[in-house]
């Protein structure tokens, strides 16, 4: 009877401990993550026939984002910051620090599930500049500077999220704001055709279609992330930005980073 008691206590004790190391654990709402990249160049021509500048330079970048699902509400936000220059270092120059990039992007979307992978949404983004643009080798008049432009897109439509590696967004009903806060860039009618004399905004009414793309290259690896937003009016293609960012680390130590972008407004 002993011996019988015993097996019954054990078994059941073996039991309890299977069904708990099978328990399910739940997935935190909110998932982050981030690219950081300092790069720094310097080039030096010796008895070098071929052409060529001395010069060093330096880039600096942030790329982060912030996830949130839980039932049937989802909300991403990005925020991709950017400064570089280049100096240039031949014997005689007094060139002054060329602008290599100065970026300020930051875009969200708010979401309530429709079904499936569908969402009722709305998705706003920002995009601006930190310093002061010039077109060089012109380097006394400014060409831009911060919130001179300053975009600001505003759009409501559906948002199909398949993963928080892959989502597209339609809009038939979105807005874009050109902000142009610099006096002198707005006398001279600068970003917003139309637009004189005066610091302020002007509302474009339009309609949007917008994707953004995470894959993963490689399990355990950095992501690129691939971005793109389209405002378009009637027929017209009033504006776009695409952006292509990538790290990998192929080894311990060997590393590629690279990034492209363009922006059209």
């Amino acid at each position: 009877m002993n011996r019988l008691i015993f097996l019954a206590l054990f078994f059941g004790a073996f039991v309890v401990k299977a069904q708990d190391s099978t328990a399910i654990v739940e997935k935190k709402p909110w998932q982050l993550k981030a690219i950081y990249t300092l790069n720094g160049t310097q080039t030096s021509f010796v008895n070098w026939n071929a052409g060529g500048r001395n010069n060093f330079s330096l880039l600096g970048s942030v790329s982060s984002s912030a996830y949130y699902v839980k039932k049937n509400l989802s909300w991403t936000n990005d925020l991709s910051l950017a400064l570089g220059g280049l100096q240039y270092i031949d014997k005689g120059s007094n060139e002054g620090i060329q602008k290599t990039d100065d970026r300020i992007d930051l875009s969200s979307n708010f979401g309530v599930k429709m079904k499936d992978h569908f969402y009722y949404s709305v998705i706003a983004g920002f995009k601006t500049q930190m310093l002061d643009g010039f077109s060089f080798p012109n380097d006394s008049v400014r060409v831009s500077t911060f919130l001179a432009p300053g975009y600001l897109n505003l759009a409501i439509g559906i948002d199909y999220i398949k993963s928080e590696n892959f989502s597209i967004f339609t809009s038939p009903l979105a807005g874009k704001v050109t902000i142009v806060n610099d006096q002198v860039l707005a006398n001279a009618g600068a970003f917003s055709a139309g637009y004189y004399g005066a610091t302020g905004f002007v509302v474009n009414p339009a309609a949007s279609l917008a994707a953004a793309i995470r894959p993963y290259i490689q399990t355990g690896l950095p992501t690129s992330t691939t971005s793109t937003l389209i405002p378009i009016q009637g027929l017209k293609v009033n504006g776009h930005a695409w952006g292509f960012e990538t790290a990998v680390n192929a080894n311990a130590k060997l590393k590629y980073t690279g990034s492209h972008r363009t922006m059209a407004y």
